[in-house]
């Protein structure tokens, strides 16, 4: 466990995964209102921005958002794609999909959840106004 800056690993870990987001015709905008250090295991950090990241390229549309803020100690990553709410009661089950369309192999968001609780991180998911929500909310040291 170190400190870490928080916004630098993320703009580390985009640096890989915004082309694959813009390919898919897919934009990504990212909110910084404040410096974020956390106390983590790095390299399960990066696991968990690169999963939330993953999950919502996924799970968009062609032509959908990305939008990333940090704020008030903690991540918030919003996607459009289905326009319904996930079940909150599957949706960190490892090996869960929504749909068989979709890529992936249903263990991105089950790995976050258990990041989160090694961490004492609060994870929660929303759907509102269209697009998917999770936050990532930090215990700050």
């Amino acid at each position: 466990m170190e400190e870490i800056d928080f916004v630098q690993i993320l703009y580390q870990q985009l640096l890989y995964l915004r082309e694959q987001a813009e390919s898919e015709g897919i934009r990504v905008e990212v909110y910084v209102e404040n410096p974020l250090v956390v106390k983590a295991n790095k390299t399960l950090l990066e696991s968990l921005i690169t999963n939330l990241v993953v999950n919502a390229i996924n799970h968009n549309t062609n032509g959908g958002e990305i939008k990333m803020s940090i704020q008030d100690n903690s991540f918030i990553i919003m996607n459009t794609g289905q326009s319904q709410p996930l079940d909150p009661d599957k949706i960190f089950r490892r090996f869960n999909k929504t749909t068989h369309e979709k890529k992936g192999n249903g263990l991105g968001l089950s790995i976050v959840l258990q990041i989160c609780k090694l961490h004492n991180w609060e994870l929660e998911y929303r759907y509102e106004n269209g697009y998917h929500t999770f936050i990532v909310s930090f215990r700050i040291i």
